[in-house]
C-alpha cells in the first residue's frame, strides 16, 4: 500500500476533539487527542481500503480567524 499525507484539522469542541480530514472529508471525535488522532488514522485506512479513488493530493489550505 502506497503511503500517503493527509490534512488534518483538530480542534476542540466541549469536551471533545474532532479531528477532520480535510482530503477525504472524513470526520472523527473523542474525549482525548490521542484516541482522535487514532481513530481518523483508521477511518481514513478503510476509506481508502473502500475506494479506489485518484484523489488530489495538491489541495492548500488557508486557516484563518475571522472576528464578527
Amino acid at each position: 500500500m502506497t503511503m500517503r499525507n493527509y490534512n488534518i484539522l483538530l480542534s476542540q469542541e466541549w469536551k471533545y476533539y474532532i479531528v477532520k480530514n480535510l482530503d477525504l472529508w472524513i470526520v472523527s471525535q473523542w474525549e482525548n487527542i490521542d484516541e482522535a488522532l487514532y481513530n481518523i488514522k483508521e477511518a481514513t485506512e478503510l476509506y481508502n481500503e473502500d475506494n479506489d479513488t485518484n484523489i488530489n493530493m495538491n489541495n492548500k489550505y488557508l486557516f484563518t480567524t475571522i472576528s464578527v
